[in-house]
């Protein structure tokens, strides 16, 4: 069993432990996971992110966390409830199932948190070019919608590009076609118990930077 970063917030922490401490269906809140995204450090000031696929807020929570100073803009057409109750007095009001995964993310990060029940492919119209410093892709893992998220982020400005998923054909492959404008800069292969399978299944996710003189 995977264990999960002291880093992430306690009522995310509550939230994996209600669910028996399986980190299915999102990104794996680890230690690994924790650095991978502070990386970004490294290349550019991050003030400003973009992030395609909110489903719970686990991502949204660690990005926030390891960004302080970071405000985030996040795109799900879906959105995502809790089925059972989590309770911390010290940290936040009760979980039901009665509350969405926006609205907990709201209560919590306040300002630094925007939330569109929208395609991505709407952001490019709400939001300027050189808005944001980094992007994190991880929406629809077919070909055609990962292709057109991580293009649109290209003609947004965005220089920085996380990509999940590799493993992902479709992802994969969206990721080869634009290999002319993208240079990896990090990746960390990362894996998830089945829940019902009880196997580990591996994935991947990347940093790329933007190659366009443009930007």
């Amino acid at each position: 069993m995977q264990e999960f970063s002291t880093r992430l917030h306690p009522v995310y922490q509550n939230i994996i432990r209600m669910r028996n401490n399986q980190m299915w269906g999102h990104l794996p809140m680890t230690d690994a996971m924790f650095d991978f995204f502070e990386d970004v450090k490294n290349y550019t000031e991050v003030n400003r992110i973009l992030e395609f696929g909110f489903n719970f807020g686990f991502s949204t929570s660690l990005q926030l966390t390891v960004h302080p100073n970071a405000k985030l803009v996040s795109y799900d057409p879906k959105i995502w409830r809790f089925r059972n109750a989590v309770y911390d007095k010290k940290h936040l009001m009760p979980i039901s199932k009665k509350l969405s995964a926006p609205d907990l993310a709201y209560s919590i990060y306040f300002d630094r948190f925007k939330w569109h029940k929208e395609k991505s492919s709407l952001a490019r119209k709400r939001y300027g070019k050189g808005t944001f410093d980094y992007a994190f892709v991880d929406g629809s893992h077919t070909f055609v919608d990962c292709h057109r998220d991580i293009k649109h982020c290209i003609e947004m400005g965005i220089r920085y590009i996380i990509v999940d998923n590799l493993n992902e054909t479709g992802v994969n492959e969206a990721v080869e076609q634009h290999s002319t404008r993208l240079k990896e800069l990090n990746m960390l292969e990362y894996y998830g118990i089945h829940p019902k399978l009880k196997e580990k299944i591996y994935d991947r996710i990347a940093l790329y930077e933007v190659i366009d003189d443009k930007i």
